[in-house]
């Protein structure tokens, strides 16, 4: 009889601790839907929604004007191993709002390849916006590169690039795009700047030249060029 009662008892024991097994996969599963769910709204590896700004510095300047032109320069090199690395999106400037994900900012990063760089804007001031990618520029390990971005409000971005290495050449022009329904970008969060960014200018010129010539021959000289042509009203930021 006692042998009975002690199977009995033991197989109740084992059905409940199936029951507790099963109920717990049931949970792991539910959320590892939810998982599943969450990533496919919020896909973490898409940049135009998501973006991780260099964490080196900060400043609480850099917002655009809605009725001044918005101009950024930035000076830096690129390692080889940097311009080896094709699958990683390197940020030189960020200022972008988040709420989950990126509601609101700008950005300028590049695309590298083994001998060149593509750069990229982030533009959204509304529920629009996101990646602007411009043409690819042929580039030597460790050169002197001044990158520079030129927006005209309700108009157009336009990238610009010199490289030191090729010589006194003007700024290349690497295209344009149009804002479209992006708005001007103001938000609250920080202006985050790369150790990578040797020097940085960012600017609201009351009167931005016409021309792709003129354009670039403002931008000549990078950062320390843009700014020995601007007056101290116009300067946003400069950093050294």
């Amino acid at each position: 009889m006692e042998r009975v009662m002690v199977a009995q008892f033991d197989l109740a024991v084992c059905f409940r601790w199936l029951q507790c097994v099963a109920r717990s996969r049931l949970l792991l599963a539910r959320a590892f839907i939810l998982v599943l769910v969450f990533l496919s709204i919020f896909p973490p590896s898409s940049l135009a929604e998501s973006i991780s700004p260099p964490p080196e510095e900060s400043v609480s300047t850099g917002d655009p004007s809605p009725s001044r032109g918005f101009v950024v320069s930035v000076s830096f090199r690129l390692t080889g191993s940097q311009l080896r690395n094709r699958k990683k999106r390197i940020l030189l400037v960020t200022k972008v709002e988040r709420l989950l994900r990126v509601t609101k900012g700008w950005a300028i990063a590049l695309k590298a390849g083994e001998t060149s760089v593509r750069p990229e804007v982030f533009w959204r001031g509304s529920k629009v916006g996101g990646w602007n990618t411009f043409e690819r520029l042929k580039i030597a390990p460790n050169s002197e590169l001044f990158l520079s971005v030129v927006v005209r409000p309700r108009e157009t971005i336009s990238v610009y690039l010199q490289d030191r290495s090729k010589g006194d050449g003007p700024p290349v022009f690497l295209g344009g795009a149009p804002i479209g329904d992006g708005g001007t970008p103001r938000t609250a969060g920080a202006l985050m700047v790369s150790n990578g960014v040797r020097k940085i200018i960012v600017a609201s010129p009351g009167v931005l030249p016409k021309g792709i010539a003129e354009t670039a021959s403002f931008l000549d000289g990078g950062p320390n060029g843009v700014r020995g042509r601007l007056s101290s009203e116009e300067l946003n930021l400069w950093r050294e």
